[in-house]
Order: structure tokens, then C-alpha cells, then sequence
């Protein structure tokens, strides 16, 4: 099953382990690793794209979600599905601009405007409130709203991990504002605090594995807080970069993994761990601030540059297993979809189309990559599936993405 976060730019009771808090201060500067880690070796695949079969294959339906406020479909375009019960919490035409599934499909955090209201202007057929993001548990149709940002799940769908600004005194004793991370249990809510720092903390991503936490951290948002690291706009330089940061999921261990690590105004933020936690892929610059697709090993660190150009690469998306990246990149001239072998040997443009294609997203079968394009018509990106090797371009229906897609997960055989 295929899920589609869209927008204008992821059970159980189980109460979480209590946390030890890693306290730092502000003057501590940044943290260097805490424990010796082993790197494992960075095997060096080579691409092979699938050779389109003269006789049409028959494969198992896959399902996307696409905020429309929330649309589910099947990859083949059949089988619309619109849950009526989420429709109020979004103003006509407009969707949730972030989608958070669990892995195990039964929970949908997402960002919205909330319940509306009757609206005393006539020119509005209704007000609404509360913009923030919700937590959807799809078993039992009950929304709840959530005080954090960018949750993101736990690999078994318990608990996630979210960014909340909270109150501190700095060294001095005057109150300030800072953005630490907060695991929350799914089924009851209780938090457990995470980080506790002068900084912000945010874009967090859980590994597959459960082992770690990565996150994104602005030190200089204490330095300079006019200068706000949140902001889409290009030419504040500070709001490109942050420090990428590893936590384990009970607070011990907290780890600078690499510095400067570039953030896409236009693209989400979210750091892609691969299918075997053993690597991340970022975006890293060069000196002229352009970014290019990296993987760096989160035991040891070490970063590799995949297929660097002097052109803009971004949104990286791993194939389910973990030897391929699709990317976008401008190095035609204008926004393609490609695949990189995780040793950059080998890269394969996928699209070839004059128009923008964008937001790619590995399917968990492996079979097809979803994404955006507006080929059909300039004004308006589509969506569309295709298969790995860049064949068989379908259009979904008239489903409008307007955020990074995801794919639900595979039904079991």
C-alpha cells in the first residue's frame, strides 16, 4: 500500500521506558561522540534498471494516501477512498501539509486547521480553529490533537518522537524559548523528554531498527533568534544549515554526527534512514550553497557524496532494499527523477521529461516509484506511479499532491 503526504511546500498501551535525560548547557559547545562504534563496510552494488517485459505482469495492489484532505488509492488509480470522518478538519480544497503514518498503518499524524466553526462573516461558510498537528488512530476513527511538531513513529508503531518549544532560564537565570524533543506513547499520550538544551531540535527520524534517534539541531537559534531557522526564505543563509545528531531512544549517548548538514527550503526536511539503519542520507553543499544527495555511516560518521554536480539534488527517497536512491535533480536543466547506486557509480536518469518531476517515493514492493509532475498541464502538478526503471508512467486519477509522499504499508500474503 502506497501512502501520499501531501501539501503546499508519518498501537498499543505500552507505557515507554523512562528516560535519562542528556543535559546540556549553553556553553558546552557541541557534543563529541560518547562511544567508539566499528563502521561497516560500504558494499558497492551495481545498478541494474529492470528490463521491461514484453508480456504485462499481474503484482498485488499497493495503496497511496494523498491529502485531498486524505484520499487513499489504489496504485493502478481504482478504488478511491476518501474517510468522511477527516474531511472536517481541513478548509475546502486545501490538505494536510504533513502526513506521519505509523509503520504498521494504524495511526496518521498529520497537520491541519482543526475543527471548523460557524463563521460570523458571510463571505465563509465556516471558521476554522486549533491549526496544529492531530493524531488520526485509523482503527477506531478518534482524532486528538498533539502540542508537538514533526512527529515521527517508532518502527513498532507505539510511540513517536516530536519537536515542543519549551520554556528555560538560560545560564543567567533570564527565560528563554527552546525546541526540544519529546517520545510520546500513541495509545495514552504520556511524554518523555528527550533532549533538554538551548537549542532547537527538530526534524527527528527514528531507524528502523529502533536503536537510534537522528535529529536536526540549531545552535545559532540562542545566537541569533531573529534569524528564525523555521523560515522558507532562501537568502537567510542560517536557516540552510544544522547539526545532525544521534540519540538513543532513552536518551543516552547523544552524538554530533556531522555538522553543517544542508536543509532544502523547498523540500521536507525529514532525514531518510535506509531500510538497514546504517546509513543516512542528507544533503551536503559545496561551497557555492548548492546541495548534493550524501549518505553518511551512523557509526562512524563517514560521509559520501552521491553523483555530486554542480547542479541542485534533493529529496532523496531509499529503495526498500537499501541499494538505491531516487532523487531529484536539476542537472538537465530542469527537475528530473533519478536512481544512484549507494557507491555513486551508477546513476539513471528515470523521467526524461521537459517539465518538473519531483517528490519521488520507493514503493515497499520495490516495483514502482511514485511521484509528482506537470507534464500534463504547467499550472498543476499530478500525481503519478511508474515502474523502478522508469516505464509504465500512470496517472492517478486527478489526485493533486502537494507534499512528500509515502506508501502504507504491504498488506501481509
Amino acid at each position: 500500500m502506497l501512502i501520499i503526504l501531501m501539501a503546499a511546500c508519518r498501537e498499543g498501551g505500552v507505557t515507554p521506558t523512562p528516560i535519562t535525560v542528556a543535559v546540556t548547557t549553553a556553553t558546552s559547545g557541541n557534543l563529541l561522540p560518547t562511544e567508539t562504534m566499528t563502521a561497516s563496510p560500504l558494499s558497492s552494488p551495481t545498478f541494474t534498471p529492470v528490463s521491461p517485459t514484453s508480456t504485462p505482469v499481474s503484482y498485488p495492489l499497493e495503496r497511496l494516501v494523498v491529502g485531498l484532505p486524505v484520499t487513499l488509492v489504489n496504485d493502478d488509480g481504482s478504488d478511491l477512498e476518501q474517510p468522511a470522518w477527516l474531511e472536517k478538519f481541513f478548509p475546502p480544497a486545501v490538505g494536510p501539509s504533513f502526513l506521519a503514518l505509523s509503520p504498521d498503518g494504524r495511526y496518521l499524524a498529520f497537520l491541519a486547521e482543526g475543527e471548523p466553526l460557524p463563521c460570523t462573516s458571510p463571505a465563509n461558510a465556516g471558521c476554522y480553529f486549533n491549526p496544529g498537528y492531530y493524531l488520526a488512530d485509523l482503527s477506531n476513527e478518534v482524532v486528538s490533537q498533539l502540542d508537538l511538531e514533526y512527529p515521527a513513529w517508532a518502527p513498532d508503531s507505539q510511540q513517536f518522537v516530536g519537536s515542543k518549544t519549551v520554556a528555560m532560564a538560560d545560564v543567567t537565570g533570564n527565560p528563554q524559548q527552546a525546541v526540544n524533543l519529546f517520545v510520546v506513547n500513541a495509545a495514552t499520550g504520556e511524554e518523555q523528554r528527550l533532549t533538554d538544551s538551548y537549542s532547537v531540535d527538530v526534524y527527528p527520524a527514528w531507524s528502523p531498527d529502533g536503536q537510534w534517534i537522528a535529529f536536526m539541531r540549531y545552535e545559532g537559534y540562542v545566537r541569533e533568534p531573529q534569524a528564525c531557522p523555521f523560515t522558507s526564505r532562501p537568502e537567510v543563509t542560517l536557516c540552510h544549515h544544522a547539526d545532525l545528531y544521534l540519540i538513543r531512544p532513552d536518551g543516552a549517548d547523544l552524538r554530533l554526527l556531522q555538522e553543517a548538514v544542508y536543509l532544502d527550503p523547498y523540500s521536507d526536511n525529514a532525514l531518510a534512514w535506509s531500510p538497514d539503519s546504517q546509513w543516512l542520507a542528507v544533503l551536503l553543499d559545496d561551497s557555492q550553497d548548492i546541495p548534493d544527495v550524501a549518505v553518511i555511516n551512523a557509526a562512524s560518521g563517514e560521509a559520501r557524496p552521491l553523483a555530486a554536480s554542480p547542479a541542485r539534488d534533493f529529496s532523496p527517497s531509499w529503495s526498500p532494499d537499501g541499494q538505491q536512491l531516487a532523487i531529484v535533480t536539476d542537472r538537465d536543466g530542469n527537475l528530473e527523477i533519478y536512481v544512484v547506486s549507494i557507491s555513486g557509480e551508477k546513476i539513471i536518469n528515470l523521467t526524461r521529461s521537459p517539465t518538473l518531476d519531483a517528490l519521488p517515493a520507493w514503493s515497499p514492493s520495490g516495483r514502482q516509484i511514485a511521484f509528482v509532475s506537470n507534464r500534463e498541464t504547467l499550472s498543476v502538478s499530478y500525481l503519478y506511479v511508474m515502474d523502478a526503471d522508469g516505464s509504465g508512467v500512470t496517472k492517478l486519477g486527478n489526485l493533486i499532491p502537494t507534499s512528500h509522499l509515502l506508501w502504507l504499508p504491504r498488506a501481509p500474503p
